[in-house]
């Protein structure tokens, strides 16, 4: 039952925390042939913009056919079909190392990851390299490694690196993914993809920006430059005489500053901060050059705030969605 009941609370916790799953969520029923509990894992998260590259096909064939589709400049190569052991014209999908029923989880041009229904309830996802074309499993099951990556892959434009210090918070889904802690309403961290406990989170999710700096602003002193700028809409600006944002100078109230001189915080310099509300928006703000500074806001409220600062005469030199880059799940 722990697994089942960890399906139910993950779901919640993707469609709080990735707003692109949540806004075009689809039921989806089900296969029954597929491993016990990859169908329970999708019956609980669903279809969406966010999953529809994950989730799994309609049927075996259908797999077969999106393998070959997705691999199919691996073969046409003529080098790639003769280490598969296949004859000019044969069904690639059929080769012997992609196992009785294989199911493309991701890809890109040389490499792809790939795992065998065949084998059991939670089958463990295998690696593929084109150089090599021997399997390289992964380490984890098929159900750990698609929440993780969802969570990761959903979750770019609300996301930010934390310190490795053990976090000693409830476990929402210990049997399913136990590196997933939860630090307060809205506000979660991740381990590793391999992490078994919540010992080295690294990555903060958060439902809206002013979770995440409400919680760094409630860390003690010493501990706030562990906590790193998160993605959010990004605005640079150049504010006008009388608006304190510079966060090497005192700033207006409602901020406070601190640095950043965390283990992954560049080193030198150490990076001035300000956080807290502006216009009774939360804000990330650092320095931008000796007169501008880099605002990081909640992109639902980023119009808002952009109005603001142009009405108090400030010059807005740009305004983007900033998400961060994340490292590969495998």
């Amino acid at each position: 039952m722990a697994f089942h009941d960890d399906l139910s609370t993950y779901a919640a916790v993707l469609s709080e925390l990735a707003p692109t799953h949540r806004e075009t969520l689809e039921t989806w029923s089900g296969r029954p042939d597929l491993p016990a509990r990859v169908d329970a894992f999708w019956r609980a998260v669903g279809k969406s913009t966010l999953t529809r590259l994950a989730v799994p096909r309609a049927d075996v064939a259908q797999e077969r056919a999106g393998l070959g589709e997705r691999m199919a400049e691996w073969f046409e190569q003529s080098p790639v079909l003769e280490r598969l052991g296949l004859a000019p014209g044969a069904d690639p999908a059929s080769a012997a190392i992609f196992g009785a029923r294989p199911r493309l989880l991701d890809a890109n041009p040389s490499r792809v990851l790939l795992c065998d229904d065949a084998e059991g309830d939670d089958p463990e996802p295998f690696g593929l390299e084109i150089d090599t074309l021997e399997r390289q499993p992964i380490g984890v099951s098929c159900t750990r490694w698609t929440a993780h990556r969802l969570l990761t892959r959903g979750t770019s434009a609300c996301w930010a690196v934390v310190p490795t210090d053990p976090v000693s918070v409830p476990q929402p889904t210990p049997d399913l993914l136990p590196s997933l802690a939860r630090l307060a309403d809205g506000l979660y961290v991740l381990g590793d993809l391999h992490a078994t406990d919540t010992s080295t989170p690294r990555f903060a999710m958060f439902s809206a920006l002013g979770r995440y700096v409400d919680w760094v602003m409630s860390r003690p002193e010493a501990e706030r430059g562990r906590w790193l700028r998160p993605s959010g809409h990004i605005l640079e600006v150049q504010p006008p005489k009388g608006l304190a944002l510079d966060p090497y100078q005192p700033v207006e109230p409602g901020l406070i500053t601190f640095r950043s001189e965390g283990p992954r915080a560049p080193k030198p310099p150490v990076n001035g901060n300000a956080i807290g509300r502006l216009d009774g928006r939360a804000v990330w703000i650092s320095a931008l050059g000796p007169k501008a500074v880099r605002i990081v806001v909640d992109p639902s409220e980023a119009a808002a705030l952009e109005a603001w600062l142009k009405a108090q005469k400030a010059k807005i030199l740009a305004s983007e969605l900033y998400k961060r880059t994340l490292p590969p799940a495998w």
